[in-house]
């Protein structure tokens, strides 16, 4: 990596290197961004909370009040919701959690 060939660098990607790369994509608005990314682990992407066994370890807090951008609370629940949502529940192989 040489000085100025990204716009940010990400170590991890855990919950909160993954939400800061969506934060940073819907700020970009549609302009180039290059986003170097270091993480060793290979429980990536979702870091090692994610790595888990143990369906009931995913989720720590009701579904319908997670959301990860300010003022929608309720974010998390309409995308698990949609298709999206769905098919990620279906390649998980597990459960969809409570609402």
């Amino acid at each position: 990596m040489t000085a100025n060939s990204h716009d940010a660098v990400l170590i991890g990607l855990g919950f909160t290197g993954l939400m800061t790369l969506t934060h940073l994509v819907r700020l970009a608005q549609g302009r180039p961004l290059r986003v170097a990314v270091a993480d060793p682990s290979p429980l990536t992407p979702g870091g090692v909370a994610y790595g888990t066994a143990a369906p009931e370890h995913i989720l720590n807090v009701r579904t319908a009040q997670m959301g990860a951008f300010a003022g929608q609370p309720g974010h998390f629940l309409e995308w698990l919701q949609g298709a999206d949502g769905q098919r990620a529940v279906q390649a998980s192989g597990l459960a969809a959690p409570p609402l």
